[in-house]
């Protein structure tokens, strides 16, 4: 028996804007999840159905809570106008919106295996011909989703150095948690010669990051590596990296990954939006 599991994304990074002298990074997502009331552990196949500016990412994400399962993501540096557009609105600096597209695939539920699930979703997103190339890597513990190639400016494909992929060092110390995560996000931004910002991270996790302290250095390993040992002094955690088009910018977030089942409550159809309906700027119309 099947449990069909759809989600339906419309997000994005949008738009920077200068606020008394800091970048004030809005963000807008609308979500509506369906699902059955019944545990996932019950069915022995799910299908997740994802349509979303940043289809790739929230397939992830579901897999991510399905198999929990740390998944790491960076996306493709998208530099074809062919993969993104630009919107304006009355009163407001014009944003990008990503392409976006719709994946769906059969996935096994808990007790399956991640990296044949995050295979099986790739092997979707690619058929479908959206944005980017990826490869997948399996760690001990976790999987890596990383980028290889992109439509260039030309409208031909080049291949991508991930910038997750690139070493960085500094010394061996104790420091605070978001210290040390702000600290790798410079310096992979500093050697890739990309900027780099870091954007959120978890709410609700022990140690806090703001008075706990690590200890923590690098001596040239892959900044991927880094925070993989950051997080391994942590709670489960999973990096979400984006790009933003219109700023040129990756954004880095770190995300909880669920440490048991969903349970029916957890399931329940459910609908968030940020702002007041369609006189927020950022507001996107569910499909119908």
């Amino acid at each position: 028996m099947k449990n069909k599991l759809k989600g339906i994304y419309q997000s994005g990074l949008c738009g920077s804007y200068l606020v008394e002298g800091f970048v004030l990074l809005m963000m807008s997502m609308t979500v509506q999840t369906v699902a059955s009331g019944q545990s996932t552990a019950d069915f022995r196949q799910s299908t997740i159905d994802i349509e979303s500016v940043r289809p790739l990412a929230h397939a992830l994400d579901r897999v991510q809570e399905l198999l929990r399962s740390p998944i790491n993501y960076e996306e493709v540096p998208y530099e074809n106008d062919r993969d993104f557009s630009e919107r304006s609105t009355a009163g407001l600096k014009s944003r990008v919106v990503l392409r976006g597209g719709q994946i769906s695939a059969n996935i096994e539920p808990a007790g399956g295996d991640p990296y044949l699930a995050v295979q099986t979703v790739l092997a979707v997103y690619t058929s479908a011909q959206l944005p980017g190339a990826y490869d997948v890597v399996k760690n001990e513990g976790s999987i890596d989703v990383i980028p290889t190639q992109v439509l260039g400016a030309n409208g031909s494909m080049r291949n991508v150095t991930p910038v997750m992929s690139r070493p960085v060092a500094f010394p061996y110390a104790e420091r605070s948690v978001l210290d040390t995560l702000q600290l790798i996000v410079d310096s992979v931004s500093q050697v890739s010669g990309v900027r780099v910002l870091l954007l959120s991270t978890p709410f609700h996790y022990s140690p806090s990051p703001e008075t706990d302290k690590v200890t923590l250095g690098a001596t040239g390993e892959e900044a991927r590596v880094v925070i993989a040992n950051l997080v391994a002094k942590l709670a489960p955690m999973s990096y979400r990296l984006l790009y933003d088009p219109g700023q040129k910018t990756y954004y880095l977030s770190l995300i909880s990954v669920p440490a048991s089942l969903p349970n029916a409550a957890a399931s329940r159809p459910s609908t968030t939006r940020h702002g007041a309906g369609a006189a927020n700027p950022f507001f996107i119309k569910d499909k119908k």
